[in-house]
């Protein structure tokens, strides 16, 4: 998948082990956008492995099930399809024999993943990292969406597109896909507890 990731500067978006194609749709095609929400996955993904074997290690199941099931949509939203399974597959495992869940399927593919994207980020200029206010404009539309979804009103649609950027800074890459759909289709019901 060949992908413009600065309009400026065209360049190839080959990720190993995410689809780029997914993760454009999951997101309406806005790239700009999608490589945010990349950034984003890498920034907080980036301890994952070393928390993961922590967690195994000290017998922590339920800390071990919520990392896999966050990393689950955390890679799907980003088209991780891969990454996103082995972390479900692994999570389903843990419900059912903790001690012999077998991590080794998804130490592999976030190992693949983040090899990709530690080199695809040390090859461009410094960008993960917000600024301070970025985050504050995050959060100020995050405030705002939320008085505009309690009282049902539609310019919560627009302050979504305007300020999703910078929601991006503040929410997990699985979030912001998930109130996107939920605000497409008007449910801004499960839009506002998502964001509470």
């Amino acid at each position: 998948m060949t992908m413009n990731a600065n309009p400026t500067e065209p360049q190839a978006l080959q990720l190993p082990g995410i689809d780029v194609a997914v993760g454009l749709e999951n997101v309406g095609g806005d790239q700009g956008f999608y490589l945010r929400l990349v950034e984003r996955f890498f920034s907080s993904q980036r301890g994952a492995m070393a928390a993961l074997l922590a967690d195994a290690a000290g017998a922590q199941w339920a800390s071990l099930s919520l990392r896999a099931h966050t990393l689950r949509g955390s890679a799907a939203a980003i088209g991780a399809d891969e990454l996103a399974r082995a972390a479900g597959t692994f999570e389903h495992a843990l419900t059912r024999s903790a001690s012999d869940a077998g991590m080794e399927p998804l130490c592999e593919a976030l190992n693949i993943v983040m090899s990709g994207l530690e080199l695809y980020f040390a090859s461009r200029p410094a960008t993960v990292g917000a600024r301070p206010a970025d985050v504050a404009q995050g959060s100020a539309a995050r405030v705002k969406l939320l008085a505009q979804l309690a009282e049902h009103s539609g310019d919560a649609l627009d302050t979504f597109d305007e300020s999703r950027d910078c929601l991006a800074l503040i929410l997990t890459p699985e979030t912001v896909q998930q109130l996107m759909k939920y605000l497409h289709v008007y449910d801004f019901d499960n839009a506002r507890r998502l964001l509470c």
